[in-house]
């Protein structure tokens, strides 16, 4: 009877060892069967070019300074010059409107109110309109150089591109199959370089009238060819002598992974 009892409880003890070997045989088996990625983590700027090399784009101040001769309020070739490159600048890349200061100190007000006309001319003949030129009064203008006679600044937008080429990554590892670091780098460079309004990839323009906005931008910032009016609606026939004027944005992301910062300047002064 007790041989009896004592081979059941062997029995009973030989099935529970056989059960859990077979349930730790089962756990290695699914084990082996898991995914072996579990534990990855998703990097999306690993896997998207345009996360790795977004392209910045910042506001800044466009400005420009002039200085007139003692006492004199007519504008030299050069200014002029200096000046409608500037305006048509603004055409193209600009936002907002000119902020132009103009120093009244040691001058006269027939000579100031002189500068403020010639100002207003150049600004007129090439293409500025009225809504976009503020002139501010102020007593004296400070520039990195030195003094100056007139100041003018506007909003525009600058592109920083990415650092091209980019071998930070080892080819040889590559567990996580995402993309080698330079993936991506001169499309996004290539990019930002034709851009001409970095603005456009922080958001879209409005809609408006196509054709009319087109025209109108192109003759402000390229010029009136000889031979039409200045004032009213004209033809362009082929071989007129338009020269497109230069306009680069300075440097050149996608619209993803796109950043943005801004650098204010504010000017003081009397709006006349």
């Amino acid at each position: 009877m007790t041989r009896e009892i004592i081979r059941k409880k062997s029995a009973s003890t030989g099935k529970k060892v056989a059960g859990v070997a077979a349930a730790i045989g089962l756990t290695f088996l699914l084990s082996a069967c898991a995914d072996p990625f579990a534990d990855y983590q998703y990097n999306e700027t690993e896997h998207d070019y345009r996360k790795r090399h977004a392209i910045t784009v910042e506001s800044t101040v466009a400005r420009n300074w002039i200085s007139f001769g003692k006492g004199q309020a007519v504008l030299s070739a050069s200014d002029q010059d200096k000046l409608q490159r500037y305006f048509s600048d603004f055409v193209v890349a600009g936002h907002g409107h000119i902020t132009a200061r103009l120093a009244t100190k040691g001058v006269t007000l027939a000579v100031r109110n002189s500068r403020r006309a010639a100002l207003l001319q150049v600004a007129a003949d090439h293409g500025i309109k009225p809504s976009e030129l503020e002139i501010i009064l102020t007593p004296d203008i400070r520039t990195p150089k030195g003094g100056a006679d007139l100041e003018l600044g506007y909003i525009r937008y600058l592109a920083g591109l990415p650092n091209c080429p980019d071998w930070s990554k080892n080819v040889d590892d590559n567990s996580e199959n995402s993309l080698h670091s330079n993936f991506g780098c001169a499309t996004q460079s290539n990019l930002g370089a034709m851009l001409v309004d970095p603005a456009d990839l922080i958001k879209p323009r409005k809609s408006r009238a196509a054709d009319g906005a087109t025209v109108d931008n192109r003759i402000r910032s390229v010029g009136i060819p000889r031979g039409h009016p200045k004032k009213g609606v004209g033809s362009v026939s082929a071989g007129s002598p338009v020269v497109p004027s230069s306009s680069g944005t300075g440097s050149a992301p996608a619209p993803e992974g796109t950043s943005t910062g801004q650098t204010s300047t504010e000017t003081s002064g009397t709006t006349e």
